[in-house]
């Protein structure tokens, strides 16, 4: 139920400060990450820490079927993914955040493939620190989801994947 207020745009005193703990992991955007409580770096109270165990316990996004496996890797967020560690801890960039970085399809060319570390480093839009995270974030996607955004042919033809790669061309 915390994390159902939470989400809400009411405001509330408990917001703001459930908000100051959550500021490095995106705040409410980690309603919308496969995370786990252990690997985010952030410590929280008992009490918030109980009801983001239970919300990710039974959060969809934490369930991935077969049914929607290729939409689902596509649109699973980046940020606080229990799947995506560097050195053992989920990450959040802000910065990468705030150009566009969000999902895993932000992360394909418009053929499906991942994008690569040359086309990173060519970009003129990100600073030579996000090149490097950004980096790190590709070698930290798990080998067979970025097999199969590389095989995946019959997401890019469902869907509209405008903002692909946007950031490298700002």
């Amino acid at each position: 139920m915390c994390c159902k207020k939470f989400a809400e745009n009411q405001q509330s005193n408990w917001k703001i400060i459930l908000s100051h703990y959550m500021k490095n992991v995106g705040s409410k955007l980690i309603l919308r990450c496969a995370f786990d409580l252990n690997k985010l770096c952030i410590k929280l109270p008992k009490y918030y820490e109980e009801c983001f165990r239970c919300f990710a316990e039974y959060s969809v996004a934490n369930n991935l079927t077969e049914q929607a496996l290729c939409h689902a890797i596509h649109n699973t967020v980046v940020w606080n993914n229990k799947f995506i560690c560097i050195q053992g801890k989920s990450v959040f960039c802000e910065a990468l955040f705030k150009k566009g970085m969000i999902t895993l399809k932000d992360l394909t060319t418009e053929v499906n493939g991942v994008i690569t570390g040359f086309q990173i480093l060519a970009s003129a839009s990100l600073t030579p620190k996000e090149r490097f995270q950004f980096m790190a974030i590709i070698d930290a996607i798990p080998t067979q989801w970025r097999h199969h955004l590389k095989t995946c042919n019959n997401y890019q033809n469902n869907s509209t994947c405008s903002n692909r790669s946007q950031y490298l061309s700002r």
